[in-house]
């Protein structure tokens, strides 16, 4: 952190009460072999990168893996979803193999429901895994679209965190499939292809499902839980307002 301090926002609060600025005084570098500088990376670019869509304002987190930069830039691809109807699939349990039985290396997977309110809780299940036949062709790595979270030991070519997520009418939600898809990392875009007038009538035709809590922790969770892009924190949290409107 004191190597990145130039490009961070020193003035927050951490929490242990003091600033990050307090916090960085007087560290240093003792080995530069171990943590590099700035001005001479490991690398010149990372893995990771921000990428916004044409569906409201939306983040996503993206992880592009330097062996799978190839994914980085694709300008029409077809979006694949599951076959089977229903508010959530948990690809991990699902027999993968029955979902995407007609899906080639050229589709993007696309994951909902899994994010901080459609799991609820935003689990670690990004890392869909692909299909024997689509391993079986030497594939190890397709471009997914995903609400979930996912771990830092994971790989492949995946667009995280998307937000709003698909739970509350974010535009995960009306992706069918066919749908052509537009991805290009290095320009920061992620975008639907589908024209404006279908896309309203998607959005106008979708509905939140029921939630499945209605008291407990777990159905304020959902309630108050903000999206990824604001820290999946309590709206009571953050809102100073909060509590005067209730």
């Amino acid at each position: 952190m004191k190597e990145l301090e130039p490009l961070l926002d020193i003035s927050v609060m951490t929490a242990n009460g003091k600033t990050l600025k307090e916090n960085l005084k007087g560290v240093e570098v003792k080995n530069h072999d171990v943590i590099h500088s700035l001005a001479k990376p490991l690398q010149t670019d990372g893995g990771i990168a921000v990428v916004r869509g044409n569906l409201r304002l939306t983040a996503r987190l993206l992880r592009l893996p330097r062996l799978h930069r190839n994914y980085c830039s694709i300008r029409d691809r077809q979006a694949v979803l599951p076959d089977s109807p229903g508010f959530a699939v948990d690809f991990h349990s699902e027999d993968v193999d029955h979902i995407f039985a007609n899906i080639t290396p050229d589709h993007v997977i696309i994951g909902r429901n899994k994010g901080p309110v459609g799991a609820p809780g935003m689990p670690e299940g990004g890392n869909i895994s692909l299909p024997k036949h689509i391993l079986q062709q030497g594939v190890r790595d397709m471009v997914r679209v995903v609400d979930y979270r996912m771990s830092g030991t994971s790989y492949g070519t995946i667009v995280l965190h998307v937000s709003p997520e698909a739970a509350i009418g974010g535009p995960l939600a009306i992706v069918e499939n066919g749908d052509r898809i537009e991805l290009d990392a290095r320009a920061g875009k992620l975008n639907l292809l589908v024209e404006e007038r279908e896309i309203k009538r998607r959005l106008a035709k979708w509905k939140a499902p029921k939630p499945p809590f209605k008291t407990g922790y777990r159905s304020l969770w959902m309630d108050q839980v903000n999206q990824a892009q604001d820290g999946c924190d309590f709206k009571f949290n953050v809102d100073k307002n909060w509590r005067k409107r209730k």
